[in-house]
C-alpha cells in the first residue's frame, strides 16, 4: 500500500526556496516531470513557484535524494538525505503554519481582510480558484 504525505505546493515551494540545506546540495533521484508540470520559475529570490498554490501533492511522488556536491567530505556518507525527512524536519522548526482553505467567493473579501488583520500572510486570495466541494467545507 502506498503511503501518502499530502502537502500543499505552496508549502513545497517554500521549503525549496528557503529551507533548503544549501548551494552544496542538489536533488537526484526524482520524478523531473512532476516537478515540471507543477512548478514554474518563481521570481528572484523565489527559485520555485507552484503553479497551483492550493494543490495538494504527495510529497512521496517527488521525493528523491538529496545528494552532497560540496566541496570536502560528505557529511551523509554518501547516502544522501530523503527530500521528505528534511522537509519534516523544517516544518516542525517553523513558527507559523500553513492553511489551505476554500471560502465562498461572496465571503473572500471578508475572510482575506480577517486575515490579513490578524497579522496572516494570504499567500492565493484569487477569486479565480476553484470552489470546495460542498461535502468538505460548511461555512455558516
Amino acid at each position: 500500500m502506498e503511503t501518502k504525505l499530502l502537502v500543499p505546493a505552496v508549502e513545497l515551494a517554500a521549503f525549496m526556496n528557503t529551507g533548503w540545506p544549501g548551494e552544496d546540495w542538489y536533488l537526484d533521484d526524482h520524478a523531473e516531470y512532476l516537478w515540471e508540470t507543477t512548478f514554474t520559475t518563481g521570481t528572484l529570490g523565489q527559485i520555485y513557484e507552484a503553479r497551483d498554490p492550493a494543490a495538494l501533492l504527495n510529497l512521496h511522488l517527488y521525493d528523491g535524494r538529496v545528494r552532497w556536491q560540496g566541496p570536502g567530505r560528505d557529511p551523509t556518507g554518501g547516502r544522501g538525505y530523503r527530500l521528505s525527512d528534511l522537509f519534516l524536519r523544517w516544518r516542525r522548526t517553523r513558527h507559523d503554519a500553513l492553511l489551505v482553505a476554500y471560502v465562498p467567493r461572496e465571503k473572500l473579501p471578508t475572510v482575506s481582510a480577517s486575515l490579513k488583520e490578524a497579522g496572516c500572510l494570504v499567500v492565493n486570495g484569487d477569486e479565480s480558484a476553484p470552489p470546495a466541494p460542498p461535502e468538505l467545507v460548511t461555512i455558516s
